[in-house]
């Protein structure tokens, strides 16, 4: 019978072998998004003949970002952000196809489907992945490993908008998810990622102590 779930993330930035969590949102809802643009190639001195794929794509990108701003309250946590665009042939053509690739975070189911919403409002060729839920961790949960652990358990100021898939388990059972230092500032998927081994060594210990949280099969 599985009564609570646990998981801990090396994370830069944190002293190495520390530990640290906040209580509900540490880690937000994703969902990938495909724009596509389809227009009418024309010699640029004969423009008016063609149909720009390319300043469409453009003027979405900017209403996109405007949309983002104004579809919740500044401080409801959002992001919404293109990375690539991708159109066009020769630098004299008018380009007949765009691409833009970006990303939504969130921390509410609701807020996402407002904010896609949106997007298939500015334009017809809209695609978004399923993407992971947010990481809530349970409040109750960690007020009780809080007693337990004490001061050496780090208290997160605020949540970070990147995603992972341990969401899943928190929407099946009373989760927290927890922050390991690497002691040192290198990000996470680098190619030069590297971290103090010792901190492997903590998180054992900080494991062994949850193991042992009182009456954990009774939550």
């Amino acid at each position: 019978y599985v009564s609570a779930v646990f998981g801990i993330h090396m994370w830069p930035g944190l002293p190495a072998g520390a530990v640290a969590s906040r209580e509900k949102e540490l880690m937000a809802q994703s969902s990938e998004v495909s724009v596509s643009f389809f227009g009418r190639s024309a010699h640029v001195a004969k423009a008016e003949e063609g149909a720009d794929a390319l300043l469409a794509g453009t003027r979405f990108l900017l209403a996109a970002y405007a949309a983002g701003k104004e579809i919740a309250p500044p401080d409801c946590l959002r992001l919404l952000k293109f990375g690539r665009m991708e159109s066009g042939k020769a630098s004299n053509i008018i380009s007949n196809h765009a691409e833009l690739l970006g990303t939504v975070r969130v921390f509410s189911p609701a807020l996402m489907e407002r904010i896609q919403s949106k997007l298939r409002e500015l334009a017809a060729q809209v695609a978004f992945s399923q993407g992971y839920p947010p990481v809530i961790n349970d409040p109750e949960l960690l007020r009780r490993v809080r007693a337990w652990i004490g001061p050496d358990l780090l208290e997160l100021p605020e949540p970070f908008m990147t995603a992972e898939d341990f969401s899943f388990y928190g929407q099946r059972k009373p989760a927290v998810f927890f922050m390991l230092g690497t002691g040192r500032d290198i990000p996470l998927h680098s190619a030069e990622f590297s971290f103090d081994e010792t901190a492997l060594v903590s998180g054992m210990e900080f494991y062994k102590k949850l193991i042992r949280l009182p009456a954990l099969s009774r939550h």
